[in-house]
């Protein structure tokens, strides 16, 4: 080492590689977050004492294992593992006309992969007080107003609807609610929905939120007749009535 000062302070620093072996940086992180808790700790001992503190830990440990339970349930009567769940978005149910389960996932190749169990996802539907679910996730395209989405109608005799308006006013009422602007204001979202029964469609569904929640909720979109049919009354005249109860 030089000892001329001005040398000493011309040198450029810099990082030397391998100064930390990966335990020591481990055992930083652990202590750095064990010091944030226990802050919290040392309130709680105060206030609740070691018995309070106890009793806490117990209660949020209940709390997890009925939430991971609740997802492992949901996410096996859609056919999914448990991890196809968006953990950052919460499930919810969400009604602008009939009530539909919103259901998030993490991408849109896992809304493709659904498989549902119907009767334990319709039981699931049921209990909830929904009239089905409605999976959906961010398009492939990375828009963040484009998603991907499949309904699975309650016991409606048939397994899946190629386009829902519905369960799309009730998506689009879903995400401006976590927005909430002090001045109401319109989101939209494009619903690609469908494509799994190889009848795709789209419809372009937007929410007003202000502080005070959704006010209103609209659903436009296109539509090409590829058939049509006539009934004739006259064919059904001798038919017997039907019988009331």
């Amino acid at each position: 080492m030089s000892d001329d000062p001005a040398g000493a302070a011309a040198a450029p620093a810099t990082l030397k590689a391998g100064a930390l072996h990966w335990l020591q940086v481990s055992a930083l992180g652990i202590a750095i977050a064990i010091s944030g808790n226990v802050a919290g700790w040392n309130y709680g001992l105060g206030v609740g004492g070691w018995g309070g503190m106890l009793l806490a830990a117990l209660a949020m440990a209940l709390l997890f294992w009925c939430l991971t339970q609740s997802l492992a349930e949901l996410a096996a009567a859609l056919g999914l593992p448990a991890g196809s769940i968006a953990a950052t978005a919460p499930i919810r149910a969400v009604s602008v006309s009939r009530a539909k389960l919103i259901v998030p996932l993490t991408d849109a190749d896992a809304v493709h992969r659904v498989r549902p169990d119907f009767p334990a996802l319709w039981e699931l539907c049921g209990a909830l007080a929904t009239t089905g679910a409605y999976v959906f996730a961010p398009h492939q395209d990375g828009d963040p107003r484009h998603v991907v989405a499949r309904q699975f109608p309650v016991d409606a005799g048939y397994p899946e609807d190629p386009a829902t308006g519905v369960a799309a006013a009730a998506l689009a009422a879903y995400l401006a609610s976590e927005l909430r602007p002090d001045e109401p204001a319109w989101t939209h979202v494009i619903i690609d929905q469908g494509d799994a029964m190889g009848q795709p469609s789209r419809l372009r569904a937007a929410a007003l939120a202000g502080p005070d929640g959704i006010t209103r909720t609209s659903v436009t979109g296109q539509a090409i007749r590829t058939g049509q049919s006539r009934l004739s009354l006259d064919t059904i005249a001798d038919l017997p009535a039907p019988e009331l109860r």
